[in-house]
């Protein structure tokens, strides 16, 4: 198929034969036009096939990361989330119960001390008793204290008697009647009897 330039410049050439005229300036400029023309429109359809055709497509690379994973890591990213909410729950529940069981200790330490001085007093109080009564005992004549002695549980009666000095117990104790003698010389040497070795 012909082109516009390619028309042109023909007709140029048969001009100049039929007027006689040698091929000149004008036949130069026609086929400088024609050349130009020619490059325009083979440029022009290189743009209409390109156009036609269009750009080539990139290659579209398949991603690893799809959307089954993307829901997977969601799902985990709040399963994570309510575990470690739970856990600071958790966390401030146990801190709660241990705040609560370090004021029960406290109170129960309060508690032992009270009763602790408590029987301290009372064991003070027991002993100063007996501590009284052996004074009493021993600054009484010897008959009368063995009068009441007689009368007293042998158990206690050795009790008072072992506190008291021995030579004022052995007045005592002669004083006494001879059978209840007997049984609180019996309590007195038996008291840490476990304790002596055995020959």
């Amino acid at each position: 198929m012909k082109t516009r330039g390619s028309i042109l410049a023909v007709m140029g050439m048969s001009f100049a034969i039929l007027t006689g005229l040698q091929l000149g300036p004008f036949m130069t400029q026609s086929m400088s036009y024609a050349a130009e023309m020619s490059n325009n429109e083979e440029t022009e359809n290189i743009g209409q096939d390109f156009i036609a055709d269009g750009p080539s497509k990139p290659v579209k690379k398949e991603s690893c990361f799809t959307e089954a994973l993307a829901t997977r890591l969601w799902a985990d990213s709040e399963a994570v989330e309510a575990r470690h909410a739970a856990l600071n729950e958790r966390e401030a529940t146990l801190l709660g119960i241990e705040s609560e069981v370090e004021i029960k200790l406290a109170e129960v330490e309060a508690t032992k001390q009270q009763i602790e001085a408590f029987v301290n007093r009372l064991e003070k109080e027991a002993t100063d008793d007996i501590d009284r009564l052996v004074t009493m005992y021993s600054t009484m004549k010897p008959a009368k204290a063995a009068d009441i002695f007689d009368r007293m549980d042998p158990s206690f009666s050795a009790g008072l008697l072992r506190q008291m000095e021995p030579s004022r117990a052995g007045m005592i104790m002669a004083e006494m009647g001879a059978d209840k003698s007997y049984r609180i010389s019996l309590m007195i040497a038996n008291r840490n009897a476990a304790w002596r070795a055995v020959d």
